[in-house]
């Protein structure tokens, strides 16, 4: 008997098959079974577990050849859809079987290496970066950013997110003629919430006990950074309260928003900051008299750290072994912890400055100096004449110099004289505008109301923004 099949590379090829003489009553139903059984696989589609398999990788339904017989493939029908594995843009399919790749950045990668490493196909990535280009800076990933891509059947993008931060999302979808990118924009749900409590060893464990975050504590220390040094004037017993905005995004609490008011009662004496914006705009903390909390100097050019040494004019050197005066105070910190000017000025010098170390000098309006030693290293752009700002980073803990272990010396010359530093007292900066006054002290009555209400939010409700267009989770 001579059989011609289609043959992928001799089509046409005779192929002799041997028939055994065997009686026409056993062929009848052998042949029936296989004519059934072919037709059930003819008709039967293949189920794949994945997408991304090799196109050339043996499936469950290919047997070896017996020996001394060439192997065929019937072809049925010829192969009008892409293969598993081509991802062109203009690939359709249906859409009844998906595959969902999840992902993220990890570090020293970038969006491409992401994908590569999630098994994405060369042709895909292509297609995602092309569509995300005009919309999203690909120098922004950042380590822990999320993905999620949906894959039909054949090998087609149906869907692709890209998290920056949840409230920030990136869409490809297959639209009507081809892929739509568009950025997400996830509006949380913002509430008012009341913390109050007492402090009894340290600003962070007081409000760590009360549920909150040390991200309060850095918040809440700053506004009082001009009057209150947390690393030396906290007082077991002292008080505080905080009114501040806090984001949730699907019910879930994601970030604090701004401290809309806070009070520090400190020994026998109160701070209080609120949070004012005038009818022009202009925003800023007060007093509970409209006075601006801000003040020429900080008291603490550290956000944390204790005084291991003080002002003293008879001190014995650990290193010298003598007594000597130390004009300055000595804070204890990690190597590294950053060091900023407690005020605006001039750099007047930067560099090696003998005992001092690595040290840095900055001249500041109405005579002061300050300086700052033992610094491991310095912030960039600061150099002699640059202009500093209150409260940026010049410098960084450490222990160079004559010194035991990592601290920073700071001193504070007025009109070419050493004095205290805890001691200085700069004034205040511009107040609410007597025109706003009465604003501010309808203001402050309501944020009196807040600090004695369970649950402020409703007294700070704002329209409802518009929703967004989609939103999309990657959880």
């Amino acid at each position: 008997m001579k059989i011609t099949r289609n043959h992928p590379l001799k089509p046409s090829e005779p192929i002799h098959i041997p028939l055994p003489r065997i009686p026409i009553l056993v062929i009848v139903p052998i042949v029936l079974i296989l004519v059934s059984g072919l037709g059930y696989r003819i008709l039967t589609p293949v189920n794949t577990s994945s997408v991304f398999f090799s196109p050339s990788r043996p499936g469950p339904e290919e047997f070896p050849a017996e020996p001394g017989v060439q192997s065929v493939e019937l072809i049925l029908e010829e192969e009008t859809s892409p293969r598993p594995g081509n991802y062109a843009e203009n690939s359709t399919g249906p859409f009844n079987s998906l595959t969902v790749i999840e992902g993220s950045v990890k570090t020293g990668e970038g969006l491409s290496a992401a994908l590569t490493t999630a098994g994405l196909d060369p042709e895909m990535i292509k297609l995602i970066e092309g569509r995300l280009a005009p919309i999203f800076n690909f120098r922004k990933c950042r380590p822990g950013d999320r993905f999620k891509a949906s894959v039909n059947a054949e090998g087609g993008l149906t869907e692709f997110a890209y998290e920056s931060d949840p409230m920030n999302i990136f869409r490809i979808f297959r639209g009507d003629d081809d892929y739509v990118a568009e950025k997400v924009q996830v509006e949380p749900e913002l509430r008012v919430a009341n913390v109050a409590g007492e402090i009894s060893s340290s600003l962070f464990e007081a409000l760590v006990s009360a549920g909150e975050s040390a991200q309060l504590a850095m918040d809440f220390a700053d506004l009082f950074s001009w009057d209150v040094d947390f690393s030396t004037d906290t007082r077991s017993g002292d008080r505080f309260r905080i009114l501040v905005e806090k984001l949730y995004l699907e019910g879930r609490f994601y970030q604090y928003g701004r401290v809309l008011a806070a009070e520090y009662q400190n020994g026998g004496e109160t701070f209080a900051a609120i949070f004012y914006e005038d009818p022009q705009g202009r925003g800023d903390y007060y007093d509970q008299e409209g006075k601006s909390i801000r003040r020429a100097f900080l008291k603490s050019p550290l956000k944390f750290s204790r005084i291991s040494s003080g002002f003293t004019r008879r001190r014995y050197h650990p290193v010298l072994k003598i007594f000597r005066p130390h004009y300055g105070i000595d804070y204890a910190a990690p190597r590294g912890t950053p060091v900023w000017a407690i005020g605006d000025g001039v750099v007047l010098a930067r560099g090696w400055m003998g005992g001092a170390g690595k040290a840095i000098r900055i001249r500041h309006p109405n005579g002061f100096i300050t300086s700052y030693g033992h610094l491991s290293q310095f912030a960039r752009g600061i150099r002699q004449g640059a202009r500093v700002k209150q409260q940026q980073v010049i410098g960084y803990v450490g222990a160079t110099g004559l010194t035991t272990g990592p601290h920073l010396d700071f001193r504070v010359k007025k009109n070419g004289r050493f004095v205290n530093p805890l001691k200085i007292q700069g004034p205040r900066t511009l107040s609410v505008a007597h025109a706003y006054l009465a604003d501010f002290n309808a203001y402050r009555q309501k944020i009196a109301q807040a600090f004695n209400t369970p649950d402020p939010t409703s007294l700070f409700a704002q329209a409802p923004s518009a929703p967004s267009k989609e939103q999309v989770s990657l959880k």
